[in-house]
């Protein structure tokens, strides 16, 4: 139910409808008031092109297994700020909820936990190891006749070069749409 498809419709029954207070309502369609994203545009830090782009790096990090954490965030958008904005004047504080701010107004990203290697797996990852291995694939492979194109991935983890050890890490990744029976 909106005036669009129904311009019949009475304000109540329509501020009722999409839980919105009817005075709200009433004053954004006379005008009075603007939504939120642009009636604080002043205050932004990045204009609403500049957030998208950040949007699209942070996107292009998950995809590629190196999602971005909230440090990684936050100085992104200060430099991109810095580099657009010489005016030491316009430079705005990001404040400390500035990441849980980005992540309410794009919520095709969200925080999730990046779980560190386990240390066995750190410590078993040795070049010799890994050239033994790869020899004896290799006669595997030869003495079976099997070719590359028989090769299947479905390693269920996967794992991050350079990013063993330490605690766990909270980083911003896309958000992942959960199917019923499967597990993530």
């Amino acid at each position: 139910m909106d005036f669009k498809s129904n311009p019949e419709a009475k304000l109540s029954h329509v501020a009722v409808h999409y839980e919105i207070n009817r005075k709200t309502l009433y004053n954004r369609l006379n005008g009075k008031t603007q939504p939120a994203r642009e009636a604080h545009a002043d205050q932004m830090m990045l204009m609403p092109e500049e957030e998208i782009s950040v949007l699209e790096w942070v996107e292009k990090r998950d995809a590629l297994g190196f999602p971005p954490k909230h440090k990684e965030l936050v100085c992104m958008v200060i430099n991109l700020h810095n580099k657009n904005y010489e005016d030491n004047a316009a430079i705005k504080n990001l404040g400390d909820h500035y990441v849980t701010r980005f992540l309410a107004r794009h919520k095709e990203v969200a925080t999730i936990v990046f779980k560190a290697m386990d240390r066995e797996r750190l410590l078993a990852q040795n070049p010799e190891k890994f050239e033994d291995f790869f020899k004896c694939f290799s006669e595997c492979l030869a003495s079976q006749k099997i070719a590359p194109e028989d090769f299947w991935n479905f390693d269920e983890n996967g794992f991050q070069m350079g990013k063993g050890g330490g605690a766990n890490q909270l980083v911003i990744s896309r958000v992942r749409v959960k199917t019923p029976g499967k597990q993530m």
